[in-house]
């Protein structure tokens, strides 16, 4: 039996209206915050996009639909420490699934300039960095490289900006001829 992207939303829409109408006979019902059901909602969308993810078969319906509950979730709770992450996480599906540059730059800004701090942060910033040098905006590209080294000069990723400056300064092939030139003395 082929499972679908529409069974498993709906399979996770039963569960989500199941959760919240269930009741504990010990307990009086508590129902779910909105906030608790928009967290349930992204968690319940994120399996599913794992479980396609691991298929190779995802799709843009869920996709869109993952990435409008991540930016729903930051507009209703801005000040919510998950909401930066969220962000950062719709960036990079409209990165790597929707292939929308443009957006994935414009969430991943959004999520470095977030109030609350959270882990993946530096790399909002690194990754926009990248999309703008791969959209040909070097200038953008190396501003937003030079202020991720002042911001995180201790960070992993510190020296890859540096090279990355100097590759969008000459370009793709020129750098792999330079270092070719220079692995040959």
């Amino acid at each position: 039996m082929r499972i679908n992207s529409k069974s498993l939303i709906g399979a996770a829409c039963m569960l989500l209206m199941g959760i919240s109408c269930t009741q504990n006979v010990t307990e009086p019902h508590k129902p779910l915050t909105d906030k608790e059901l928009r967290i349930l909602k992204i968690d319940s969308l994120n399996s599913i996009i794992n479980t396609l993810a691991k298929k190779g078969e995802l799709d843009i319906k869920t996709t869109m639909y993952t990435v409008e509950a991540y930016e729903d979730f930051n507009h209703y709770y801005p000040e919510d420490e998950k909401s930066g992450l969220f962000l950062m996480k719709a960036g990079e599906l409209y990165e790597n699934v929707l292939n929308d540059k443009q957006r994935a730059i414009r969430r991943y800004q959004s999520a470095y300039l977030h109030k609350t701090e959270f882990e993946a942060k530096p790399m909002a910033l690194f990754r926009s960095a990248n999309l703008y040098a791969d959209i040909g905006d070097t200038t953008r590209a190396i501003e937003t490289f030079n202020l991720f080294i002042q911001k995180f000069p201790t960070h992993d990723f510190a020296d890859d900006a540096q090279n990355m400056i100097k590759i969008t300064r000459m370009g793709m092939e020129e750098f792999i001829k330079q270092a070719q030139q220079n692995q040959n003395k």
